[in-house]
Formats: C-alpha cells, structure tokens, sequence
C-alpha cells in the first residue's frame, strides 16, 4: 500500500463525525375553546383539531379533542 493510501486512510479514521444533540423546543399549547380543572387537580382544554368523523352507532363525531395541561394553579 501506497503511503499516500494509508496517510489518507488514518486521517479518515482519526477525524471523528460531530455528534450534536438537537434543541428540545417545548410544543405550543393549543388555544382552548373550553378549559377547565379536574376534581383531581388537573387542568384540561378542549380545542377543535378539525377532524369531524361519523359512527354508524354515535352519529357525528366532533373534532374536539381533550388535551392535559398540566396542574391546575
């Protein structure tokens, strides 16, 4: 082998790739059209997602979704 070839190979070994942790951003909370807290302390919202779907057994579903939110305070 060549010493061009294995001058080449240790300095493409020895170069470690940069390992960078991505930024954790916390989600946005949604704009609640209902809110509220629980008998447990929890607090709740009820936001439309957009999504309205149909049971044969229900009928129409609304597309409120509950979320947690955390404590209440």
């Amino acid at each position: 082998m060549p010493f061009r070839s294995i001058l080449t190979v240790l300095l493409l070994s020895a170069a470690a790739p940069l390992r960078t942790t991505p930024a954790v951003t916390p989600a946005p909370r949604p704009t609640c059209d209902y809110a509220f807290c629980d008998e447990n302390g929890s607090s709740w919202c009820f936001y439309w997602r957009g999504v309205t779907t149909w049971d044969a057994s229900r009928g129409v579903l609304p597309g409120e979704t509950r979320v947690p939110l955390g404590t209440c305070g």
